[in-house]
């Protein structure tokens, strides 16, 4: 783990890294799941990487730990924590929130979502948070997660975040990652109520991703 997080001074660079983390994922590393969360909390001012290699090794260390049968006690609350750090840059936040399913998923199955300090309450805060930043992409990295969970977890209301979705496919002040995001989920969650926006955006969409995403779930929804 040494090697992997940046601790060996021979070992600094990111391909010796790399090869570090394969090495782990091949034995039990309970007794370095420390020093992987203590990674988390690293920032790039202290690597002898790039933006990019330093944001595609935390996404290793996250993918480690979410894989566990049991998560790493407080990692709901680490993500949250990246994830509204705006010191952190967008890419390693939006990587924060594209594994919150997995840490809601293997969470406690009796907290219900609503048990305050639970790891769920964590969860949902991060996405909550997230939903508010719709100039760039993590409003709809969130919207997508919620949506998958929302399927099979009966206290995260469909209803509401429909009424999100809504919202954000309307506004054309969003950043257009996150308004394709929210066009396309209004075909997939059968979003009727949303045809007049959808037709209007098919035909003036500022963009071609834009008016394709729009016409997808014109197509989803069907009808005359």
């Amino acid at each position: 783990a040494r090697a992997a997080v940046g601790l060996d001074p021979r070992k600094r660079d990111y391909k010796s890294r790399i090869a570090a983390f394969r090495e782990l994922a091949r034995r039990d590393y309970e007794g370095d799941i420390d020093a992987l969360l203590l990674f988390l909390d690293m920032t790039l001012a202290d690597q002898d990487l790039r933006s990019r290699e330093f944001n595609a090794l935390k996404n290793s260390v996250l993918d480690l730990l979410t894989r566990r049968e049991k998560l790493p006690e407080g990692l709901g609350a680490k993500l949250l924590g990246i994830s509204m750090d705006r010191e952190n840059d967008e890419t390693w936040r939006e990587y924060a929130i594209q594994y919150l399913g997995a840490c809601y998923e293997k969470a406690p199955a009796d907290e219900g979502g609503g048990t305050p300090g639970s790891e769920r309450s964590k969860v949902l805060e991060a996405y909550s948070n997230a939903l508010e930043h719709k100039e760039g992409t993590l409003a709809g990295t969130a919207l997508l997660g919620l949506e998958v969970l929302s399927r099979s977890h009966p206290e995260i209301d469909r209803e509401e975040l429909a009424a999100k979705v809504r919202s954000l496919a309307d506004d054309d002040t969003c950043g257009e990652a996150t308004r394709i995001t929210a066009l396309r989920l209004c075909g997939t969650m059968g979003r009727t109520d949303a045809l007049e926006t959808l037709r209007t955006v098919a035909q003036t969409g500022a963009s071609a991703m834009l008016r394709m995403a729009a016409l997808a779930a014109l197509a989803d929804l069907g009808g005359p």
